[in-house]
């Protein structure tokens, strides 16, 4: 059985680093905040560049902190995509507001700058871009447009930790930054964990009065603040996992260009963009007979994922659009399947897996 990710595999070699950071975890007493997440922090702004950065405890979390830190509520409108995870989405109602769909490029399946200005009304807030598998949106647009229109651009960069735009680390350069660090993720907790990048010193500080509860006086209690701070635990973990992550990127990109040459001309697959380096969550490849190639991996016993296949704009509590609204959105979910980039993965297993799919595609 070829396996998309074995987390045992990944780990082993640091398996003693992790021992230790475990062992003065718990000798060192601080089980809530403290040391641990302020030493997570200080590393992911020393990696990234970033001014600030906020650990939280998902990356859904992060998405609301980020919202509620922006002041968008009741009534306001935040322009984003429905070719996502339902987090997304999700985030944006949970504080009030609601979710505008914006349609994707065909090519990259992220965001499309020139559509979004028709979309902009008196209620919109924000503009909320997926880096979908790793791949950077086109920041500079949307950045300008942010900027024309008086709005907050806040980043979904779950799936792009170790990814950049022009050279530049995502997430640095924008008024909110939200990342995942959910196990799966490019930068993975041993349970779950999430973190806010903000350039703004203000931003900072609205987001950390959301996530405490209260501000650090315990005396001032923000009434739309929700309790979503970093166990430390996973920051102590974090904090080595981060030490090797290189290696792991640097596998993720491997293990991609492996696809990108096995599967050339095969099947339609992402373009490369000049302007970015992509740090790969997972490797999209999209095909007309998705399910069809999906029960064929899996007769195979290769276990693959879809990431992801419904149409947001289409369910109710999100405005319950008309089939056809955002053709090229569901075109992208009708054809979506993602192959492994996982650092677990072998060469070998990464090669049959290209030899099933092409297999599938000569016989189809």
């Amino acid at each position: 059985m070829i396996k998309p990710l074995d987390f045992a595999k990944t780990y082993a070699e640091i398996l003693p680093e992790l021992s230790q950071a475990f062992e003065e975890f718990i000798l060192n007493g601080e089980y809530i905040g403290g040391s641990p997440v302020e030493r997570f922090e200080s590393k992911i702004k020393e990696r990234t560049g970033a001014i600030h950065a906020i650990a939280c405890k998902s990356g859904t979390h992060a998405l609301q902190l980020a919202l509620l830190a922006a002041g968008i509520g009741q009534g306001d409108e935040v322009i984003t995509v429905a070719n996502t995870y339902y987090a997304t989405a999700y985030a944006i109602r949970s504080v009030g507001a609601m979710p505008i769909f914006c349609e994707v490029d065909f090519a990259s399946g992220l965001m499309d700058s020139g559509r979004v200005d028709s979309l902009i009304t008196s209620r919109t807030k924000a503009v909320m871009p997926v880096h979908l598998y790793g791949a950077p949106v086109d920041l500079d647009a949307l950045g300008s447009i942010c900027a024309l229109h008086g709005l907050h651009l806040i980043e979904d960069c779950s799936h792009a930790f170790g990814s950049s735009y022009h050279n530049t680390p995502i997430g640095i350069n924008s008024d909110f930054a939200c990342f995942s660090l959910y196990p799966t993720k490019n930068l993975g907790a041993f349970g779950d964990a999430g973190m806010v990048l903000t350039r703004s010193a203000e931003h900072d500080a609205s987001v950390r009065r959301m996530l405490y509860l209260c501000d650090r006086s315990r005396s001032v209690f923000p009434p739309r603040a929700i309790h979503a701070m970093l166990d430390p635990l996973q920051a102590a973990l974090l904090t080595v996992t981060l030490d090797a992550f290189p290696g792991y990127k640097h596998r993720r990109q491997e293990l991609a260009g492996l696809y990108r040459k096995k599967l050339a001309d095969k099947v339609r697959m992402l373009p490369e963009d000049p302007n970015s380096e992509v740090n790969p969550y997972v490797f999209p490849i999209f095909t007309d007979k998705r399910d069809q190639l999906l029960r064929y991996l899996k007769d195979m016993d290769i276990h693959v994922q879809v990431h992801y296949d419904t149409d947001l704009h289409r369910l109710p509590q999100f405005g319950g659009l008309a089939a056809g609204s955002l053709p090229i959105t569901e075109r992208h979910n009708r054809e979506v399947l993602s192959l492994s980039v996982h650092p677990s993965l072998t060469n070998a297993e990464a090669e049959m897996v290209s030899e099933a799919v092409v297999s599938f595609i000569n016989g189809n």
